[in-house]
């Protein structure tokens, strides 16, 4: 062709072979791995589980459901602004609150403790101290199995009404339920009220312990809840063996009130 250069026709790759036949596309593949190289992982999803991981997991046992041996219901009464709230929390978090918020109808904690060697589940109610509670609060007295009453040392007020608490125990609670007397913020000597021989003289006309506390300075305050716990045991191991007892002498009535033609009977064989 004269007069034009001559151009260059490139021409794309075609998609098929000689045989008229589509070609499949290439893939490249990874180099091969050597045997002593180890593959590297993907990132770790949480979406994704490893069923080895999950074979080799501990899978969980009688032990470890049966952590405690026993559970205690435990009532903190007292008036209101003595330290209920402040001394479950002490025992409880092992914290000290400043500030004072009221406890509105009641509050609930727990805490397993080592009991001599045995661990014991304590449920710890943070009863209101408020008058317009004090019908709600009545209804938890049932299967309470000791109960911590407190009064303020600063207070004549709160230890005064201390009477009025022990009638309503012995009104709605159980009748052999554990009480411990706890006399709160006895770390405040300059605003002392109540003197301690006076709480003592009250615990001891109903067979309580006495313990003057400070949720502050944290003083007395496992000793008073380690203390109703071993009462709370012995309670209910007496209670036990007087229910073993009452089964035998049950079992021994019945076989004396039978005559011996029926004791003969009963081991007489119906064949």
């Amino acid at each position: 062709m004269s007069g034009e250069k001559s151009r260059t026709a490139v021409r794309a790759p075609s998609t098929f072979n000689r045989g008229g036949l589509k070609r499949r596309p290439r893939i490249d593949l990874p180099p091969p791995i050597s045997p002593g190289a180890r593959e590297e992982q993907p990132p770790a999803d949480d979406s994704v589980v490893d069923p080895t991981t999950v074979q080799n997991r501990p899978r969980p046992t009688a032990n470890m459901a049966l952590d405690f041996a026993a559970t205690y219901k435990v009532l903190v009464l007292g008036d209101s602004n003595v330290g209920k709230t402040c001394i479950v929390h002490r025992y409880c978090d092992e914290r000290y609150y400043d500030t004072y918020i009221s406890t509105i109808g009641i509050d609930f904690k727990q805490k397993i403790i080592n009991l001599d060697g045995t661990p014991i589940k304590l449920q710890i109610w943070d009863t209101a101290g408020q008058e317009r509670f004090r019908t709600l609060t009545t209804a938890y007295y049932r299967g309470a199995m000791g109960i911590l009453l407190m009064y303020d040392v600063t207070s004549l007020e709160s230890f005064n009404h201390l009477s009025y608490w022990l009638r309503n125990i012995q009104e709605n609670a159980s009748p052999d339920v554990v009480k411990v007397l706890a006399a709160n913020k006895c770390d405040a000597t300059s605003n002392r009220a109540v003197d301690a021989e006076r709480g003592q003289k009250i615990a001891e006309n109903f067979d309580m312990p006495f313990f003057e506390v400070s949720c502050k300075e944290n003083i007395n305050i496992e000793e008073a809840f380690l203390t109703l716990a071993r009462r709370i045991r012995e309670q209910r191991g007496r209670r036990a063996s007087l229910f073993e007892a009452s089964e035998r002498e049950g079992a021994d009535s019945i076989i004396k009130a039978q005559s011996p033609s029926q004791q003969g009977d009963a081991w007489r064989c119906s064949c």
